[in-house]
Formats: C-alpha cells, sequence, structure tokens
C-alpha cells in the first residue's frame, strides 16, 4: 500500500482572536496549517503564529472565495482541506480524512456537510443541515468563483461525500448576525449592479416583496425551519429581509450614479 497522502489545511480569516485557537487547536495533525489574513486589526496574526509560519497577508475581500484560491497556490502538498475559523474539526472527521488519504482513489474532491449552531443550538431545519459544500480537493479539480455566497465546485475527477460533519458556530449574537447581514448584501448588491441587474417598477414588487415571501414560506416550512422553533422562526424571517434589502441596495446603488451626474 502507498505511503498516506499529507494534507495541507488552509483557513481564511479575519479579526479572529477570540474563536481562532480553539479552531486551530483541532488540527495540529495536519501536515501544515496555512492561514490567509484578510488584514485583521485584531490579535490574529499574533495567535496564528503559535500553530504555523505560513501565513499570508490579503486586502478585505467581503468574501472567501478569491482568497481560497490563493491559499491554493500556497500549500504545499497536493491535498488542501478548507476549513472556516467558526468551524471545529471532530475526532471523526479527522479519523475519516486520515483513512482516505491511505487511498483516495479515484477521487479528487469531496462535500463535507456541516452541523451549523445557531446562538449555541444545532440548527436541522431550514436548509442549515446538512448544506454540504467543497471542503477536501486535489490540486487543480475545484473551483472557487469570488462571488458571495458562491460554492465552489468540482472540476473534472471524480467526487465523493465525507460522512462526517465539521461543528459549524455561526453567530454568538443578533448584533454579529446583523453586522454581516449588513457587510453580505451590500458586497453581494455591488456585484449585481456591476453585472447590469437593476431594480425599477416593472421588478421592484416580486425582488423586494414577492421573492422574500416565497423564500420565507419555502425556509420554513417546506425546509422545516418550524422545528427549530423561535430560532428557525428568525433564520427563515431574516433570510427574506437579506432579500428585501439586497433589492433595496441595488436600487440606492442607482440613486447613487443617478445623483452624481448631476453634481
Amino acid at each position: 500500500m502507498p505511503p498516506m497522502e499529507k494534507i495541507s489545511i488552509a483557513v481564511i480569516v479575519r479579526n479572529e482572536e477570540k474563536i481562532l485557537k480553539y479552531c486551530l487547536e483541532r488540527i495540529t495533525w495536519a501536515d501544515e496549517i496555512v492561514i490567509i489574513d484578510q488584514s485583521s486589526k485584531d490579535n490574529t496574526r499574533g495567535i496564528a503564529k503559535e500553530y504555523t509560519d505560513k501565513i499570508f497577508i490579503t486586502p478585505t475581500q467581503g468574501t472567501c472565495n478569491a482568497d481560497r484560491m490563493f491559499a491554493i497556490s500556497r500549500c504545499t502538498f497536493d491535498w488542501v482541506f478548507f476549513l472556516d475559523a467558526d468551524e471545529r474539526v471532530t475526532p471523526e472527521l479527522q479519523q475519516e480524512i486520515k483513512k482516505i488519504l491511505k487511498n483516495p482513489k479515484e477521487y479528487t474532491s469531496f462535500y463535507l456537510g456541516r452541523k451549523n449552531f445557531f446562538l449555541g443550538t444545532w440548527i436541522k431545519g431550514g436548509g442549515w443541515y446538512p448544506a454540504y459544500s467543497i471542503k477536501l480537493i486535489k490540486k487543480g479539480f475545484a473551483h472557487f468563483p469570488s462571488k458571495v455566497h458562491c460554492d465552489g465546485f468540482p472540476v473534472g475527477g471524480k467526487t465523493g461525500y465525507l460522512k462526517e460533519k465539521t461543528l459549524h458556530y455561526t453567530y454568538d449574537s443578533i448584533e454579529q448576525f446583523f453586522e454581516k447581514l449588513d457587510r453580505f448584501t451590500t458586497r453581494s448588491a455591488e456585484e449585481a449592479y456591476h453585472e447590469g441587474k437593476r431594480v425599477n417598477w416593472d421588478n421592484f414588487v416580486y425582488l423586494s416583496l414577492a421573492k422574500p415571501v416565497f423564500y420565507f414560506l419555502r425556509k420554513y416550512f417546506l425546509w422545516l425551519g418550524l422545528k427549530d422553533g423561535m430560532r428557525g422562526l428568525f433564520i427563515a424571517f431574516s433570510s427574506s429581509v437579506t432579500l428585501f434589502i439586497h433589492a433595496v441596495k441595488i436600487w440606492e446603488l442607482q440613486q447613487n450614479v443617478r445623483n452624481k451626474r448631476y453634481l
């Protein structure tokens, strides 16, 4: 049997001093840890230096995918596992990854699910579980678009699914949730505007009212967000509000551009 393949674990971070240690403590078994720091203003880099000397500074992106592609180029080994600072690798997942690396066969990428926690509770409905995404890849067999909330996808080769899940601690507070919502909707609205999307009287009712209502009904009833109690209701409602804010921010950009014409 050939020797076990070596693995790099890449973590994209920004201002993660409160939680980064708990993430990195779970991955000291990796052959290499690569940190991509999006210009943190706190002690994130100081904590990262306790675990690796492979730390690279990039501008604040507002999204992680562009830096995932950059991370691949900075990883030494052919197999790369992507992890967020608010995720935890369980001992069971660690063993499953090591087993795969002993004999990956023809597989070149793997989807991994997450147990998403909101305000300390595992959310099982609303489309939050198992929430599969490409996490374990062999170099050259996956691509990560730079757009907000656009998942990576395999490129050639054979794709598999890992049985175990990461533990993903999404938000510790409502304040944190809305801070991220504001940041992501701003970025997604800018992307949509530059792609030529506009909000006008012809589509305003659909984009700002009908679409959010439909999305709420789908997440809360069809995807069983209702079984998560108040948390499920909040997630379904706030997700629909996100669509409304996205549309309004596109409209705001249109107004800003229009008003500048008359200055």
